[in-house]
């Protein structure tokens, strides 16, 4: 897009923030298109696969994961010095490409998983099924049991 090959992407949303730091109007984010969808939550986009057998197998293990994951998300979403840290990682070329990326992040934290984000979850599975058939999601007509973990440590 930066040299005026293509006119749209769809792309991942680090690669998208770049993208706007650089001056390229985004036309449609995922949650947009998922409003549009009927979606009313925010959905998380990332999450973790286990087989439920290993946690209940490795709960301490499983609870500490979970908890410096969400320690780090938090430091994250609350600490500018931190972001200071990282910056040499992140391949930022200016301060604008940096800010995207930082704030970008922060917009994609999950607040809330609960029973009305599961319920559009099951709704978006509904819906791309419907579009796209087994090819994309199996042949599952709904999302299976299980598919969420209600195991949570203690």
């Amino acid at each position: 897009m930066k040299q005026g090959r293509v006119d749209a992407v769809v792309t991942y949303w680090h690669y998208a923030a770049r993208l706007t730091a650089a001056g390229l109007p985004q036309a449609l984010g995922v949650r947009e298109a998922l409003r549009a969808l009927g979606i009313t939550t925010d959905l998380p986009m990332i999450g973790y696969c286990f087989d439920e057998t290993w946690a209940a197998g490795h709960r301490e293990a499983l609870r500490r994961f979970l908890s410096a994951a969400d320690q780090a998300r938090t430091l994250l979403r609350d600490s500018d010095a931190e972001w200071e840290a990282l910056r040499p990682l992140m391949a930022a070329p200016d301060e604008a490409t940096f800010i995207a990326l930082r704030d970008g992040y922060r917009a994609g934290i999950p607040t809330r998983w609960g029973a009305a984000e599961r319920a559009d979850a099951q709704r978006l599975y509904v819906l791309l099924r419907a579009l796209s058939g087994a090819d994309l999601v199996g042949e599952a007509a709904q999302l299976p049991a299980g598919t969420f973990w209600d195991g949570a440590p203690d």
